[in-house]
């Protein structure tokens, strides 16, 4: 049988545990807030999302993984 990979993007919320125990690879989603760009969970968590929100009331943007993103990583 081929190899299967599991592949999710961060608007699912899997935990560390299910993520290493399926071998999930997690691509996480773009976030723009306060005019820069972040990787979910990355860059910035939801906890400085939210700090953000009761600071300056600025609510986040959104983009998907793209299609060179996921491209580049089954390329491998």
């Amino acid at each position: 049988m081929g190899k299967i990979i599991l592949s999710a993007d961060s608007t699912c919320d899997l935990d560390a545990e299910l993520k290493e125990r399926y071998q999930v690879q997690y691509f996480p989603l773009h976030i723009i807030l306060d005019g820069k760009e972040y990787l979910d969970n990355v860059d910035i968590t939801p906890q400085e999302i939210y700090q953000v929100y009761y600071e300056k009331k600025l609510l986040p943007k959104t983009a998907a993984v793209n299609v060179g993103e996921y491209m580049e990583y089954f390329r491998n």
